[in-house]
């Protein structure tokens, strides 16, 4: 009896997150954004104070384990602020406001339109970083949205 007990607990040890590196349970994704004024003349107080209060984001986020994005990354849709994983690796993750830029994803008029060197270099901008563990249930998250460095400011 005893031995049937041990092998029952063995065998949920191993079955369990940090022996997998995969979460088989759901994570829930609570991402906050702050952002930056990108207008021309000088604003109002109370326009700053409204970009400064965090409030839920909704957009796509696109994860990756490497601050160079060299991996495959997981691209998400968050939903006013709340995206559940419903099976996800452990480990850190950097958080991204645009796609991985390579030359043979940039479409024709991107490529005549834009600077190549401004787009590569925004994608590669961080917007922070989480960690998914053995035990996560719920991760939080606040993002700063940055002015676009590819768009010339407003007058």
């Amino acid at each position: 009896m005893k031995y049937s007990i041990l092998i029952v607990i063995t065998l949920f040890v191993l079955n369990s997150c940090a022996f997998k590196k995969n979460c088989n349970h759901p994570v829930n994704l609570k991402i906050s954004s702050t952002e930056s004024y990108c207008g021309g003349t000088n604003p109002p107080d109370e326009l700053l104070a409204k970009l400064r209060t965090p409030k839920p984001y909704t957009g796509k986020i696109y994860l990756n384990s490497s601050a160079e994005r060299s991996n495959d990354e997981i691209e998400i849709d968050i939903v006013d602020g709340e995206f559940t994983f419903l099976e996800v690796k452990i480990g850190a993750y950097h958080l991204f406001r645009y796609p991985k830029y390579t030359e043979a994803t940039s479409d024709q008029a991107e490529r005549i339109d834009s600077n190549p060197d401004c787009k590569k270099e925004r994608s590669l901008k961080s917007l922070g970083q989480i960690e998914i563990t053995a035990e996560s249930e719920e991760v939080e998250a606040t993002i700063h949205l940055l002015c676009d460095p590819c768009i010339p400011p407003a007058p």
